[in-house]
C-alpha cells in the first residue's frame, strides 16, 4: 500500500465510513460510539448491500458501532446491519488480548474466551467458512481485530516475525502520502506492555 486513508481520527468513525461509504459527518457518527453516538438502523451498510444480492455475510472482531450487551442499550448490532452471523465485542477486548471476556457471538454472550483475540476471531471465521455458511451463496466477511489497538501486545509468534533488519530497513524507507518518514529509533516500542502496566 502506497496510500491509506480513514474516515476518521478515531475507531469508531472510521468503522461507520467503512461499513456506509459515507463520511462521518454525513451519518451523524462523527466520534466515539456512546449512548448517544451509534450507527443508526437507516445507514445502509455494505453488509446489507450484498446480503440483498444474495451474498451469505459475517463479522468478527471489535464492533464499536453500538453495544452489544442487549441489556445496556438497545441499539442495532451487527444482525439488524446486514450480518447474518456475527461473533465480537463492544469494544477492545476487556483484560486484554488475551483470553477476551466480552465475546458474544449472534447476541448471545460467551464469557471469556481462551486464546488470543486475534487467533480467536479467525479460527471461528475458518469455522464459518468450512461448514457453517451455504457453499452455494457467495459470501462477505469482515474482520477488525483487536490487536492494532494499544496496547500493543500480539502474540510473540506474530510480532517476532517482523522484529529483523529487512523490516526495520523498510521503516526507514517507506514514504507515506508522498512524505519521507523521519528516522527515529522505534526499539523502545518492541518491549511489550501489559494491560496490568508491566512489561514483558
Amino acid at each position: 500500500m502506497t496510500d491509506c486513508h480513514s474516515g476518521g481520527t478515531v475507531c469508531s468513525p472510521s468503522r461507520a465510513a467503512l461499513l456506509t461509504g459515507r463520511n462521518p459527518y454525513r451519518s451523524g457518527f462523527f466520534y466515539i460510539h456512546s449512548k448517544k453516538i451509534y450507527l443508526r438502523e437507516d445507514e445502509v451498510t455494505l453488509a446489507e448491500l450484498l446480503h440483498d444480492k444474495g451474498y451469505e455475510t459475517a463479522f468478527w472482531g471489535k464492533w464499536h458501532l453500538s453495544t452489544l450487551e442487549k441489556d445496556k442499550y438497545v441499539h442495532p448490532g451487527p444482525g439488524e446491519q446486514g450480518f447474518d452471523y456475527w461473533m465480537g465485542t463492544t469494544l477492545n477486548a476487556f483484560g486484554g488480548p488475551q483470553n477476551p471476556k466480552k465475546f458474544i457471538k449472534n447476541g448471545e454472550p460467551l464469557g471469556e474466551v481462551e486464546g488470543w483475540y486475534c487467533d480467536i476471531i479467525v479460527n471461528d471465521a475458518r469455522e464459518w467458512l468450512k461448514s457453517k455458511r451455504n457453499k452455494e451463496k457467495p459470501f462477505f466477511m469482515y474482520m477488525c481485530s483487536h490487536e492494532p489497538h494499544t496496547p500493543i501486545a500480539p502474540p510473540e509468534e506474530y510480532s517476532q516475525r517482523y522484529d529483523n533488519p529487512e523490516v526495520d530497513k523498510l521503516e526507514k524507507s517507506i514514504k507515506y502520502g508522498q512524505v519521507a518518514r523521519p528516522e527515529k529509533d522505534i526499539s523502545q516500542y518492541k518491549k511489550r506492555v501489559l494491560w496490568n502496566g508491566k512489561s514483558a
